[in-house]
């Protein structure tokens, strides 16, 4: 486990960027531009809660985490701890690949990939000094920058690293009379998510937001279509990953389709505004292709939560940095190792919608300089 200061580079990343700028490649580098079925995804709701937009679905892709050292050749190669979401999770599949696409294309740094509980779990897995980085999503995030419990008194200095995904979620039904979530009433039952979950706590925020009463049954993500079609809810909700720059359906949505008429309910215009004014969320216009779907909206709106990768201020700068620099030079090829990562060739993913209120590594800041990301 790397517990390093902030200091300079290290000597041998310093001569691979000496070499990297005397063939002139580096600063002449251009940018190019939720897999599976989901399980329940309940988790448990230590340090602060369940899944938090980490259980979109399950990953077929991307390599199993691997024990510390476990094939690391020894020498100067720093070991990096990363604490993620459920092992049912895209965002486990995902950073799985990303451990990969480091670990097989430099020798300066090894990432040993683990799935945690939650991710906001991974706030007292830092504390414990049990990973060096973890997956952090925006309504956590938020709950921490405001002192809010159960993160009232976080005992890390936490900096943000590097844009992980964004999940975005909606409600859906086969009610005819629903088109919007504003036509939900006390009467209808509602499924925001599992029990537990950042993602459920964020709905019922967004519910509670715009004045709505509804009944409240908690359902695994790879049921909600099935809870539809037997009448156990009338609402309930599913996701899709990143449709700010590419749609990324998950499996188990693609399930909801071919399992009942599902109808999109829309978000009303006014209360997307006051989402994304309260910080602990983020609603985003997006376009849905039509096909499968019983109804979409004229603008559909998204209640998204957005993933950062996060590390401390102990955490070392130059494993920070090697991490960054090895993945943008693979970038083109990131997303062979799982297809969240091919968003990297976009050079505004890596900086793409921050949380307020906390800083970038030094490691961070270190490489958008040296490469002119920022």
């Amino acid at each position: 486990m790397v517990n390093g200061t902030s200091g300079d580079r290290s000597s041998s990343t310093t001569r691979r960027r000496r070499f990297l700028k005397s063939a002139g490649l580096l600063g002449a580098v251009g940018l190019a531009g939720c897999m599976g079925n989901g399980g329940s995804g309940d988790g448990s709701s230590g340090d602060g809660g369940s899944d938090g937009g980490d259980s979109e679905g399950s990953g077929d892709s991307g390599g199993e985490s691997t024990d510390s050292g476990s094939e690391n050749g020894g020498g100067s190669e720093e070991t990096l701890v990363m604490g993620t979401a459920s092992e049912v999770s895209a965002n486990f599949a995902m950073m799985s690949g990303l451990g990969g696409v480091v670990n097989e294309n430099t020798d300066d740094v090894f990432l040993d990939v683990r799935p945690s509980a939650s991710m906001a779990a991974n706030i007292g897995r830092m504390g414990r000094d049990e990973i060096d980085i973890g997956l952090i999503e925006s309504t956590t995030a938020h709950d921490v920058n405001e002192g809010n419990e159960p993160f009232g008194d976080v005992a890390v200095d936490l900096r943000q690293i590097v844009h992980g995904s964004t999940s975005d979620w909606f409600l859906f039904t086969e009610d005819e009379s629903l088109s919007t979530i504003d036509d939900i009433t006390s009467d209808h039952y509602v499924a925001p998510g599992p029990s537990g979950s950042r993602v459920t706590d964020m709905v019922r925020r967004v519910l509670e937001l715009g004045g709505i009463e509804y009944q409240e049954r908690n359902v695994g993500y790879g049921d909600m279509g099935a809870a539809v079609a037997e009448g156990r809810v009338d609402v309930a909700l599913g996701a899709f990953t990143n449709v700010q720059v590419g749609t990324v359906t998950p499996g188990w949505v693609q399930e909801i389709k071919g399992t009942v008429d599902a109808r999109l309910l829309g978000l009303p215009a006014e209360l997307q505004s006051e989402i994304n004014d309260e910080g602990w969320g983020n609603s985003f216009e997006f376009e849905v292709d039509p096909e499968g779907w019983a109804y979409v909206p004229d603008t559909p709106r998204s209640m998204s939560q957005v993933t950062w990768l996060y590390g401390t201020a102990e955490t070392s700068a130059d494993a920070v940095y090697t991490t960054l620099e090895t993945m943008y030079e693979n970038r083109d090829s990131m997303g062979e190792y799982h297809e969240l990562l091919s968003f990297y060739t976009n050079d505004e993913h890596w900086t793409r919608e921050p949380h307020p209120g906390f800083s970038l590594h030094q490691g961070t800041e270190d490489f958008l300089e040296e490469y002119g990301l920022n």
